[in-house]
C-alpha cells in the first residue's frame, strides 16, 4: 500500500511542480518588460530586479499552487483511468478512498503553504515593497523617468512639464505640474524650480517647489483662485515606478490580521470600506482553504475522463479554475458592496466545491455514472483545439512521409 501510495504522489507531485512553473511564469510575463525596463533604460541593478521578483512572487504564489494542484489532480488521475491502471488497484482490493491518501497529503501541504503566503509572505513583501519603492525612487529612477519639455504622466494624479533639467544637477527648473488627484478640486502649479526629496522614515518621496503660485478654479463657487508661495511640496506616487506591481499595494491585501483589525476599528459597519476589509479579512482563510477542496473535485473527474487523457485532464481543470475564480470574484464583489455578508461571500466558492467533490466522490466511489464531466473536457478541447489552430497553425500540420 505504501508503494501505490508513493507512486501516486510521485506522479502528482511532478505534475505540481510542472503546473507551478508553467502558471507562475505566465503570471511573471506581465512585469517582464517593465523590469527589462529597469535594468536597461533606468540602470537599476540587476540585483535590485531580481529583488524585485521575489517581493511580488508571494502573491502570484497564492493563486498559482491551488492552480497547479488542481492540474496535478485532474492529470494524474486521467492518466492513470486512460492507461487503466485505477481499474486494476479497484481489482486487487484498494478503493477510491485509499486512491485518494496521496491527493490528501499533497492537499495538506498546499494548505499549509498558503496559509504560510497569506499570515507570514504577503506582509512580508507589502513591507519589503515599500522599501524597493522607495529605493527605486532615492536611487535616481524617478528623476530619469522625468524628461525635459515632455509632459510625464508616471506619478499618478500629476501631469508634469520640466523645461529645464540639467544632466549633472538635482535641480529642476521652469516647473509646471496638473495635479488631478483631488477631481473636485483640480490644480495648476507653477514653480521657478523643484528638487527630489526623500524622508528615510516615512519612505515617502516628494518634490520641493520653490517660488512659485497655485492656480485653482472653483466651478461651483465661479472663482478663480492663486496662491503664491515660497517653498511648496508635492508628494509622489512612485508605485508606478514599479509598474503594475502597485496593485500589491490594494488595501488590506497584504496587511496581517492584525493590522486589518485595527483598522476595522476605525470605520463603522455602514462604511464601504468596513465591508472592503472584512472582506479580505475572510479571504485570508477561504483562499488556502480551497487547497483542502478541489483536489476532490479534480481526482474524481481525472478517473471518469478515460478517453481524453492528459488533454481532456487540462481541459477539466481549466473549466474548474474558470468557474472558481468567477465565483470568488463574484462572492467578493458582492461582498464589497453589502449585498452578502461578506463571511458568506467569501466561503461561497468553497462550500459549492465541498458540495461538488462529495458528490463526485460518492459517484466514483459506487460507480454511478455521470456524463457531464466528459461534456466540460469536450467542450474545452474544442476551445483549446481553435486556439491552437489560431495562434499556431504550422505547429498542427502533420508531417509528410511516404508509405511504407
Amino acid at each position: 500500500m505504501r508503494i501505490i501510495t508513493r507512486y501516486i504522489f510521485k506522479e502528482l507531485a511532478s505534475y505540481m511542480m510542472m503546473g507551478l512553473l508553467v502558471f507562475t511564469f505566465v503570471l511573471f510575463m506581465n512585469q517582464i518588460l517593465h523590469f527589462t525596463d529597469l535594468v536597461i533604460n533606468k540602470g537599476l541593478p540587476f540585483g535590485t530586479v531580481f529583488k524585485m521578483m521575489l517581493v511580488i512572487s508571494p502573491s502570484f504564489l497564492l493563486v498559482t499552487i491551488p492552480m497547479a494542484f488542481l492540474v496535478s489532480t485532474v492529470m494524474t488521475l486521467s492518466r492513470m483511468s486512460a492507461d487503466s491502471e485505477n481499474v486494476a488497484l479497484r481489482a486487487v482490493g484498494v478503493s477510491f478512498y485509499r486512491q485518494l491518501a496521496p491527493v490528501v497529503m499533497l492537499s495538506i501541504l498546499c494548505y499549509l503553504a498558503s496559509n504560510f503566503l497569506v499570515f507570514y509572505a504577503l506582509p512580508w513583501s507589502e513591507d519589503q515593497f515599500n522599501e524597493l519603492r522607495f529605493r527605486l525612487a532615492n536611487s535616481g529612477a524617478a528623476t530619469t523617468s522625468i524628461k525635459e519639455r515632455v509632459f510625464n504622466d508616471d506619478f499618478d494624479g500629476l501631469v508634469l512639464l520640466v523645461n529645464e533639467k540639467p544632466a549633472q544637477e538635482e535641480v529642476m527648473k521652469g516647473i509646471l505640474i496638473y495635479d488631478s488627484r483631488t477631481q473636485e478640486n483640480p490644480q495648476t502649479i507653477v514653480a521657478e524650480e523643484g528638487v527630489l526629496v526623500s524622508n528615510t522614515e516615512s519612505l515617502k518621496v516628494s518634490l520641493r517647489l520653490r517660488n512659485g503660485s497655485i492656480h485653482q478654479a472653483t466651478e461651483a463657487q465661479g472663482k478663480y483662485q492663486v496662491i503664491r508661495f515660497t517653498t511648496y511640496e508635492v508628494n509622489l506616487d512612485t508605485r508606478s515606478l514599479m509598474g503594475d506591481t502597485g496593485k500589491l499595494e490594494r488595501a488590506g491585501k497584504n496587511h496581517s490580521l492584525y493590522v486589518i483589525r485595527e483598522k476595522l476599528k476605525r470605520y463603522k459597519k455602514d462604511n464601504p470600506r468596513y465591508n472592503n476589509l472584512l472582506v479580505e479579512y475572510y479571504k485570508k482563510f477561504s483562499l488556502p482553504a480551497a487547497c483542502l477542496i478541489i483536489g476532490f473535485v479534480g481526482a474524481p473527474l481525472g478517473i471518469r475522463n478515460r478517453r481524453s487523457g492528459k488533454s481532456g485532464g487540462l481541459a477539466l481543470s481549466l473549466a474548474i479554475i474558470i468557474f472558481y475564480y468567477v465565483m470568488l470574484s463574484l462572492g467578493e464583489g458582492l461582498g464589497d458592496g453589502g449585498f452578502i455578508p461578506p463571511l458568506i461571500a467569501m466561503w461561497f466558492p468553497n462550500l459549492v466545491l465541498a458540495a461538488i467533490g462529495f458528490y463526485l466522490t460518492r459517484k466514483v466511489q459506487t460507480d454511478s455514472p455521470f456524463r457531464f464531466a466528459e461534456t466540460i473536457a469536450e467542450r474545452m478541447e474544442v476551445l483549446l483545439a481553435a486556439l491552437r489552430t489560431k495562434f499556431f497553425p504550422q505547429g498542427l500540420e502533420p508531417e509528410k512521409g511516404g508509405q511504407t
